[in-house]
């Protein structure tokens, strides 16, 4: 049997060396080192280590351990975490916490996340959403100066400024 120490160590070099600590073993020192290093040891924590804060710390690793997490544990820090790496990940954010800050930070992110804002903050997250080109109708008119020349962006930037011009 290995000492705490030598445990600490394997995890530090690889956080899937998790799997080979015995669970009695799992210590919150150890799980947390080891999602540090590779979040998706999350798999391998058992579930009295498992505490927002860990989590959080998965997910800023390895931003798909957001499916590991338990719904209860994906508080507010944890969701902003995941969108703002990747903005998709607002499909794994529980409704309560699919807040106008955390669907403003996935959708300028990633435009593609706007499928997953509610549609009551819909209109408020376009009004915020701040496109790569600093000038929409030049991003529109000419596909040379701007990163993402798919037709259904163009037109969504082409409503974002129509909605910025009649509200101003």
């Amino acid at each position: 049997m290995k000492t705490e120490t030598e445990y600490h160590a394997m995890v530090r070099e690889d956080g899937l060396a998790l799997f080979g600590v015995p669970e009695k073993q799992r210590t919150y020192e150890i799980c947390l080192e080891a999602v540090k290093q590779n979040g998706a040891a999350l798999l391998y924590v058992p579930d009295k280590q498992r505490t927002e804060a860990l989590c959080t710390a998965a997910v800023q690793q390895y931003v798909w351990a957001i499916v590991l997490v338990p719904k209860e544990l994906r508080g507010g820090t944890l969701c902003m975490a995941a969108v703002q790496q990747d903005g998709k990940m607002l499909e794994f954010v529980p409704a309560e916490q699919r807040t106008l800050a955390v669907c403003e930070a996935a959708v300028q992110q990633n435009i593609g996340a706007l499928i997953y804002v509610p549609e009551e903050l819909r209109a408020a997250v376009l009004l915020a959403y701040e496109p790569q080109c600093t000038d929409v109708t030049d991003r529109i008119m000419m596909d040379a100066d701007c990163p993402a020349e798919e037709k259904g962006r163009r037109m969504l930037l082409s409503d974002v400024d129509a909605m910025r011009n009649n509200i101003v």
